[in-house]
């Protein structure tokens, strides 16, 4: 799944790069955006000078090469979002042509009026599919945040099959995999995602999600307690851990992946 992300974000970044590419024709065969050039305070005075323009506009004729290469930067875009993006996004996209962009590229001359909307209505589109990547990047982590909690979720079932038949150690053991996983996600996951060592304890990560303010003081304690008990089931053979100990464990494991 990460493979197709990468293939569609380097999409992505192809067609952003192709309309800049047909901006910078724009704006070398036509009308600059002297917009761009103007301070906050003086907007209100360009929407006059662009009204003024409708009255006596100048008209360039607008040149085939310039109109197919639109038209190719359009279904391009649109064959990707249909596929990849939701119904809302994808109409909010098509409706910049529908509105304004069909009409303008149909016609056989453009005035500076008429491009400012092609160029806002473009910038608006090109900005829809920009944020393609970061939508796919959310939705396949939800997706592997389900997979992730659904196999969690199997482990612990396991280890409580291996309670009732008297493995304790064994449940306990497996309830801690589960458990630092589960932390290791949680640092992974983290909006800057958070360095940990390749053989981090649940100690360890517990302190590393911790000194980022994602674990509070209760939260932390917690886990440390269960590590002991994991600790107890995998190392320290000269105690046995009690099934109340396991159970809790596997209890507050289970408690802590569903409520993330």
């Amino acid at each position: 799944m990460r493979n197709s992300l990468k293939k569609i974000t380097d999409k992505v970044k192809q067609l952003y790069d192709r309309h800049n590419e047909i901006l910078d024709y724009l704006f070398q065969h036509y009308w600059k955006d002297s917009r761009l050039l103007e301070t906050e305070e003086k907007k209100s005075d360009i929407l006059l000078d662009v009204s003024l323009i409708q009255v006596t506009p100048a008209k360039k004729k607008l040149s085939e090469e310039f109109k197919l290469d639109y038209q190719d930067w359009y279904s391009s875009c649109c064959a990707l979002l249909e596929r990849n993006y939701n119904k809302e996004r994808t109409s909010e996209f098509k409706s910049g042509y529908e509105k304004n962009i069909k009409t303008i590229i149909s016609a056989n001359y453009i005035t500076q009026y008429t491009e400012y909307k092609f160029i806002d209505s473009f910038r608006q589109q090109a900005s829809i599919l920009n944020a393609l990547p970061m939508y796919l990047e959310h939705r396949l982590s939800d997706i592997e945040l389900t997979v992730a909690s659904i196999l969690m979720d199997d482990e612990l079932l396991e280890g409580e099959y291996l309670l009732k038949k008297g493995f304790i150690r064994a449940a306990g053991a497996l309830a801690g995999v589960v458990l630092e996983r589960h932390l290791k996600m949680r640092c992974d996951k983290n909006e800057s995602k958070l360095k940990y060592p390749k053989n981090a304890t649940i100690s360890q990560l517990s302190d590393i999600l911790k000194g980022n303010n994602l674990l509070d003081i209760p939260e932390w304690r917690k886990i440390q307690y269960l590590g002991d008990i994991r600790n107890k089931c995998d190392h320290d053979k000269k105690v046995e851990p009690k099934k109340e100990e396991v159970t809790e464990l596997i209890s507050k494991v289970e408690e802590m992946i569903h409520c993330y």
